[in-house]
């Protein structure tokens, strides 16, 4: 492999490429789920923690899964994703994935489930 500047700026970039985030307390979560037409809420915690308790219309996909590239697949990449977990540190990890994966459009819940005002399905 021949390393030149440009290589090397690109592999830079590539490494410390973020993902625009929008972060949003709990009651502005809320609000912008409820006017959005073109919405995905994401759960990126556990199948046992999801099932202990999410929020409505939620779709679980583990972070930590090795399929989680695959199930993200089946999600129009221009939707705008709402992505949540217990505390919103994981759903800031997940967002790194997903920006890779071509999704744009991310909203995170701040303080994740455990700062949510909102009806919880069981």
């Amino acid at each position: 492999v021949c390393l030149t500047s440009n290589n090397i700026m690109t592999w830079l970039k590539n490494l410390f490429q973020t993902a625009p985030i929008n972060q949003f307390p709990s009651q502005e979560w809320l609000k912008q789920l409820k006017t959005d037409k073109n919405k995905i809420i994401l759960d990126v915690r556990s199948a046992r923690k999801f099932v202990s308790g999410h929020i409505p219309k939620a779709h679980n996909v583990d972070m930590f899964s090795r399929n989680f590239n695959s199930e993200m697949s089946q999600f129009d990449i221009d939707t705008n994703l709402y992505v949540y977990c217990r505390s919103g540190k994981r759903s800031m990890m997940a967002f790194r994935k997903l920006y890779k994966l071509g999704f744009e459009k991310l909203n995170n819940l701040q303080g994740g489930i455990m700062s949510y005002k909102g009806p919880i399905k069981k």
